[in-house]
Protein backbone atom coordinates (compact mmCIF):
# COMPACT_ATOMS: atom_id res chain seq x y z
CA UNK A 1 0.00 0.00 0.00
CA UNK A 2 0.90 3.62 -0.24
CA UNK A 3 2.02 5.52 2.87
CA UNK A 4 -0.29 8.20 4.24
CA UNK A 5 2.73 10.18 5.41
CA UNK A 6 1.62 10.06 9.04
CA UNK A 7 4.16 9.02 11.65
CA UNK A 8 3.64 7.02 14.82
CA UNK A 9 5.99 7.96 17.64
CA UNK A 10 6.30 5.49 20.49
CA UNK A 11 8.10 6.60 23.64
CA UNK A 12 10.10 3.59 24.77
CA UNK A 13 10.95 4.90 28.21
CA UNK A 14 14.66 4.99 27.44
CA UNK A 15 16.12 8.38 28.25
CA UNK A 16 19.57 9.90 27.87
CA UNK A 17 21.16 11.27 31.04
CA UNK A 18 22.10 14.90 30.27
CA UNK A 19 25.85 15.49 29.99
CA UNK A 20 26.72 11.81 30.39
CA UNK A 21 25.37 10.27 27.19
CA UNK A 22 24.29 7.18 29.14
CA UNK A 23 20.90 5.65 28.48
CA UNK A 24 18.71 4.44 31.31
CA UNK A 25 15.15 3.22 31.74
CA UNK A 26 12.63 5.83 32.78
CA UNK A 27 10.40 4.79 35.67
CA UNK A 28 7.22 6.08 34.03
CA UNK A 29 5.83 6.24 30.51
CA UNK A 30 3.62 9.02 29.24
CA UNK A 31 1.27 7.51 26.68
CA UNK A 32 -1.14 9.53 24.59
CA UNK A 33 -4.00 8.00 22.66
CA UNK A 34 -5.12 9.85 19.58
CA UNK A 35 -7.42 12.68 20.60
CA UNK A 36 -7.02 11.94 24.31
CA UNK A 37 -4.98 13.28 27.18
CA UNK A 38 -1.71 11.76 28.36
CA UNK A 39 -1.91 8.56 30.38
CA UNK A 40 0.85 7.74 32.86
CA UNK A 41 1.89 4.09 32.77
CA UNK A 42 3.57 2.37 35.72
CA UNK A 43 5.44 -0.91 35.95
CA UNK A 44 3.58 -3.64 37.85
CA UNK A 45 6.68 -5.17 39.49
CA UNK A 46 8.48 -1.97 40.54
CA UNK A 47 7.94 -2.81 44.24
CA UNK A 48 9.83 -6.08 43.67
CA UNK A 49 12.76 -5.10 41.45
CA UNK A 50 13.09 -1.61 42.99
CA UNK A 51 14.50 -0.35 39.69
CA UNK A 52 17.63 -2.46 40.04
CA UNK A 53 18.33 -2.52 43.77
CA UNK A 54 16.13 -5.61 44.29
CA UNK A 55 17.67 -7.58 41.41
CA UNK A 56 20.18 -10.24 42.36
CA UNK A 57 20.98 -13.89 43.01
CA UNK A 58 18.71 -16.21 44.97
CA UNK A 59 21.12 -16.60 47.89
CA UNK A 60 20.79 -12.86 48.54
CA UNK A 61 16.98 -12.87 48.20
CA UNK A 62 17.13 -11.23 44.79
CA UNK A 63 14.58 -11.20 42.01
CA UNK A 64 15.01 -11.27 38.23
CA UNK A 65 13.29 -12.03 34.95
CA UNK A 66 16.41 -13.32 33.21
CA UNK A 67 19.37 -15.26 34.54
CA UNK A 68 22.11 -17.05 32.67
CA UNK A 69 25.79 -17.79 33.25
CA UNK A 70 26.71 -14.18 32.38
CA UNK A 71 24.05 -12.04 34.05
CA UNK A 72 21.13 -11.74 36.44
CA UNK A 73 18.81 -8.97 35.27
CA UNK A 74 15.30 -7.54 35.20
CA UNK A 75 14.53 -7.02 31.52
CA UNK A 76 10.82 -7.87 31.18
CA UNK A 77 8.11 -5.42 32.22
CA UNK A 78 4.32 -5.11 32.47
CA UNK A 79 3.17 -1.50 32.07
CA UNK A 80 -0.34 -0.43 33.14
CA UNK A 81 -2.42 2.70 33.69
CA UNK A 82 -2.64 3.30 37.44
CA UNK A 83 -5.71 5.48 36.94
CA UNK A 84 -7.64 2.59 35.36
CA UNK A 85 -6.13 -0.57 36.87
CA UNK A 86 -4.77 -1.84 40.18
CA UNK A 87 -2.49 -4.90 40.35
CA UNK A 88 -3.97 -7.51 42.70
CA UNK A 89 -1.61 -10.44 42.06
CA UNK A 90 1.92 -10.78 40.69
CA UNK A 91 3.83 -13.90 39.68
CA UNK A 92 6.81 -15.19 41.65
CA UNK A 93 9.99 -13.54 40.39
CA UNK A 94 12.54 -14.99 42.81
CA UNK A 95 15.86 -15.62 41.12
CA UNK A 96 16.51 -19.31 40.43
CA UNK A 97 19.37 -20.94 42.34
CA UNK A 98 21.23 -21.92 39.12
CA UNK A 99 21.64 -20.26 35.71
CA UNK A 100 18.92 -21.01 33.17
CA UNK A 101 17.90 -22.41 30.72
CA UNK A 102 18.07 -25.81 32.34
CA UNK A 103 15.98 -28.97 32.53
CA UNK A 104 13.07 -27.12 34.20
CA UNK A 105 13.33 -23.77 32.37
CA UNK A 106 13.35 -23.74 28.58
CA UNK A 107 14.53 -20.13 28.39
CA UNK A 108 16.79 -17.75 30.27
CA UNK A 109 13.69 -15.57 30.84
CA UNK A 110 11.23 -16.24 33.65
CA UNK A 111 7.57 -15.53 32.88
CA UNK A 112 6.02 -12.44 34.45
CA UNK A 113 2.29 -12.37 35.01
CA UNK A 114 -0.03 -9.89 36.69
CA UNK A 115 -3.73 -9.85 37.52
CA UNK A 116 -5.43 -6.46 37.57
CA UNK A 117 -8.65 -5.03 38.95
CA UNK A 118 -10.48 -2.30 37.03
CA UNK A 119 -10.91 0.90 39.04
CA UNK A 120 -13.68 2.36 36.87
Amino acid sequence: GQSSGRMLEVQTGMVTIPGEGEVQLSRRFQWQRQGAQNMELREAFESRHLWGSGVGPAEKGGVCTSMNAERTAWIDYIWYSHSLLRPVALSDVCAPSQPIPDRDHGSDHLPVMARFEFLV
